[in-house]
């Protein structure tokens, strides 16, 4: 089980290396991502999400959502998967998603 977990979210030893051509998605709203987001990240909130889908799947990029607490994220996570998008990681926050970077 520990290592499933390690896999998803990287151990203290082994943080999670994300893939370079990854799109980081903040899904919070536009107020809340102009108070500081990730560098880089694009800002497409969770209501706007199921009509930007199509668009994200036809990318072909692995995606990293995150938002405030994690809650929006993991939601937006869900809409994309049942969208065909192949590839998605709830990063919860800008902290965890800057730590994956290795920012």
């Amino acid at each position: 089980m520990f290592d499933f977990i390690f896999r998803l979210f990287g151990s203290p030893s082994q943080p999670v290396v994300l893939p370079p051509n990854v799109l980081v998605v903040d899904v919070r709203e536009p107020g809340e991502f102009a108070s500081g987001h990730v560098q880089d990240a694009v800002n497409i909130p969770l209501s706007a999400l199921p009509a930007q889908t199509e668009r994200l799947r036809k990318l072909g990029q692995p995606i990293v959502v995150y938002c405030r607490s994690g809650a929006r994220s993991a939601m937006a996570r869900k809409v994309l998967l049942n969208g065909g998008v192949s590839e998605v990681i709830n990063g919860k926050n800008t902290a965890t998603v800057n730590r994956m970077l290795g920012r």
